[in-house]
């Protein structure tokens, strides 16, 4: 029998042993290593990095119509439909709308 202890990942439920193999280093933790098994942790990270990613995106163009709306002297959504016009935001939306305009 081996005299590794086992540890159980709080998110997978599956004793692992625990070891620098299966779970990350964290020193606070009286076992020095992380709650999470190293295959939990990647796929939590891959996640959040998804959703930051969908978050970024969408921010920055609201950021832009915003930009849009102020140079032009148009509200948002005026922006907005303009812009959906023209398949989104980008130069070429900018030179189409001037030409609304």
């Amino acid at each position: 029998m081996s005299d590794i202890p086992l540890k159980r990942c709080n998110d997978c439920r599956k004793d692992k042993p625990a070891i620098r193999e299966f779970f990350h280093k964290q020193k606070m933790n009286e076992d020095g290593l992380t709650k999470l098994c190293k295959a939990c942790m990647k796929e939590r990270n891959t996640y959040k990095a998804k959703k930051f990613r969908k978050y970024r995106v969408y921010h920055k163009e609201r950021a832009e119509l915003k930009l849009l709306g102020t140079y032009f002297g148009l509200d948002e959504n005026d922006a907005l439909s303009m812009c959906s016009r023209h398949h989104g935001i980008d130069k070429d939306c900018l030179v189409a709308v001037k030409q609304d305009l």
